[in-house]
């Protein structure tokens, strides 16, 4: 199924925007994911750990607390991609 068709949320021009039912909002309210994972309306995550990060522009995440893409991968490959995308962002 196309990622962009099911239910997620995205960072888009600095507000956290969900994607429900076919609907594109707002975050208007902390939102906790089946996994634990908790999404603030300012971008703020918090995993089920405690750890927390910053969403970047563009980032998607599932419902589920994964991120777009991620369903198919191995815990390694993930880890890999997340390293790899943070290396592109603190590139001029």
């Amino acid at each position: 199924m196309d990622a962009m068709k099911q239910d997620h949320i995205v960072m888009q021009d600095g507000r956290v925007m969900m994607m429900k039912n076919g609907e594109m909002n707002s975050l208007d309210e902390e939102l906790t994911l089946p996994d634990g994972t908790k999404v603030m309306i300012d971008g703020t995550v918090m995993m089920p750990d405690g750890t927390t990060r910053m969403m970047a522009e563009g980032e998607t995440m599932m419902m589920q607390g994964t991120p777009a893409g991620a369903e198919n991968m191995s815990d390694r490959q993930f880890k890999e991609t997340m390293e790899d995308e943070e290396l592109r962002d603190e590139m001029p």
